[in-house]
């Protein structure tokens, strides 16, 4: 028997749902896309990545097929790279492993590779009806509210007591309705701050609401500090205007992504022009081959959730267009075709200058 918040909430979702494109099918290819591309991701920017990412790879065969480089290319802007990656590889495993076609049981479904509980239950609510809660930022909001729970939403002991509950009022036949409900209720109603109470379907046996507590809840837990790092990009530009690229091969953030040959320090501190030269021969370029340089920084950081990356650019024009670099993971490559690769968005202000 549902209970009286889930009669309340299926009630206002029949009239107050969201009109997305991943909300109308029951393919679970497309609505795994559109839950990858949504993780740290507003619908408002994730919309034009999905509708370009379902065109270029409509089914999950042409995904497998495809070039990482091409994945990545697709993905540029959207951060958090190694979604796409995980996309891809995950792609290929159903291709190879499950015959092209998507898993359907929930276990199945979690062990794929960057799919999380969240992601699992969506697809499996979403796609097969199946009465999996989906507990994502929005859902532990409404839920944490209407209990009135203190204790902080991101540590897993509150997550396990909020999942304990919405195990118990998910409509075990309308699954899918009712955490796109939960969502859909978070996303537009009991919002982060100023909460529409006076629109929201369950507002009579909130505790949040009834004690004034909505700006309050949900608690978080002490945040550690963000990690500071120091990029020195090296713009090295050839008389015919053609520059040095490589890809970020380590396994550390924009893996896959192309970049300028980099240099990072402890410090802020510009380099001098005995490390710009020592890093120039480590290359294989040497001082003599240099006509000028150029040193520039951009007055704000990058920042990332966890990391805030300051930047420096060192552009570097050369004498001769012919060069033997000593790295066989950067080589040159001429300014017009930049935008045939995939670059971190820290990189894009710099490139557009190029383009012009």
């Amino acid at each position: 028997m549902p209970s009286s918040f889930t009669k309340a909430l299926l009630r206002w979702f029949e009239t107050e749902k969201r009109d997305l494109p991943w909300k109308e099918t029951h393919d679970p290819y497309k609505i795994w896309i559109s839950e990858i591309i949504l993780q740290q991701t507003r619908v408002a920017q994730g919309l034009p990545y999905y509708l370009r990412f379902i065109a270029k790879f409509p089914n999950v065969i042409a995904l497998a097929n495809a070039p990482q480089d091409e994945v990545l290319k697709l993905w540029e802007g959207l951060g958090y790279y190694s979604r796409a990656r995980n996309l891809h590889h995950t792609a290929q495993l159903i291709r190879d492993h499950h015959n092209g076609v998507f898993p359907k049981k929930y276990d199945e479904i979690l062990a794929l590779k960057g799919i999380g509980n969240y992601t699992a239950a969506a697809i499996a609510s979403f796609a097969y009806n199946l009465p999996y809660p989906v507990l994502d930022g929005n859902v532990k909001r409404v839920v944490a509210r209407f209990l009135g729970m203190h204790e902080p939403a991101d540590l897993p002991a509150t997550q396990k007591i909020m999942m304990n509950w919405l195990n118990e009022v998910i409509h075990p036949k309308k699954a899918a309705d009712f955490n796109q409900a939960m969502l859909d209720l978070g996303a537009t109603v009991c919002l982060p701050q100023n909460p529409l109470c006076h629109s929201c379907p369950v507002s009579q046996h909130c505790v949040a609401k009834r004690e004034g507590l909505q700006n309050t809840l949900p608690v978080k837990s002490k945040q550690n500090t963000k990690r500071q790092r120091f990029f020195h990009f090296f713009i090295v530009i050839t008389p015919k205007g053609s520059c040095l690229i490589g890809p970020r091969t380590a396994k550390d953030i924009w893996q896959g992504l192309y970049q300028f040959p980099l240099f990072e320090t402890k410090t802020d501190k510009t380099l001098s022009q005995k490390a710009v030269f020592s890093f120039l021969r480590d290359l294989g370029l040497e001082a003599n081959l240099v006509d000028k340089i150029v040193i520039s920084s951009p007055k704000k950081p990058h920042i990332l959730t966890h990391q805030t990356i300051y930047t420096k650019f060192y552009t570097i024009h050369l004498i001769k267009n012919t060069l033997k670099i000593s790295n066989e993971h950067i080589f040159l490559v001429d300014r017009g075709k930049l935008t045939n690769f995939a670059f971190p968005r820290v990189l894009h202000n710099v490139l557009n200058g190029m383009a012009d």
